[in-house]
């Protein structure tokens, strides 16, 4: 099932179903999502890194003004 001794779970009903999933299957299917739109969008890895660094950098401005 995937579950294992001391896992957080999410348990929703679905018509008659119950699906309980690890919260850990949920992220790992929420990061092969971001990773899928990231690689559909073109921008390069280092692209992005470059605009996190800019933003960073303003919002670091805008706090210390």
């Amino acid at each position: 099932m995937g579950v294992g001794i001391g896992d957080s779970i999410e348990i929703k009903m679905e018509g008659k179903k119950v699906i309980m999933k690890s919260k850990k299957q949920l992220a790992l299917e929420a990061l092969k999502e971001i990773q899928k739109i990231v690689k559909e969008s073109g921008v390069s890895e280092k692209e992005m890194q470059e605009n996190a660094r800019k933003i960073r950098r303003e919002i670091n401005e805008q706090r210390a003004s």
